[in-house]
C-alpha cells in the first residue's frame, strides 16, 4: 500500500507545485509521485493539490511568524 507514503511526500509535492506557480505564474494541474515496487513502477496522484499548496503556505506562515516573533 503506497498511499502512507503518498500523504508522507504530500507537502513535498504541494511546496513544488506552489514554486512553480509563484516562479512561472502557470497552474499547476497535477503532480504525480513515482514509485519503484517489485511488480514495477506504480504513479499515483497527489490529491487535491489547492488544498496541499494552501497548507504548505500556513506552515510557511507560521513559520515565519516564529522567526519574527
Amino acid at each position: 500500500d503506497l498511499d502512507p507514503l503518498v500523504a508522507r511526500y504530500r507537502a513535498q509535492g504541494a511546496s513544488y507545485a506552489l514554486t512553480v506557480r509563484e516562479t512561472t505564474g502557470e497552474p499547476v494541474h497535477r503532480v504525480v509521485f513515482a514509485f519503484l515496487t517489485p511488480a514495477g513502477a506504480v504513479e499515483l496522484d497527489l490529491e487535491d493539490i489547492d488544498a496541499a499548496v494552501s497548507e504548505v503556505k500556513a506552515l510557511v506562515a507560521a513559520g515565519a511568524e516564529q522567526v519574527t516573533a
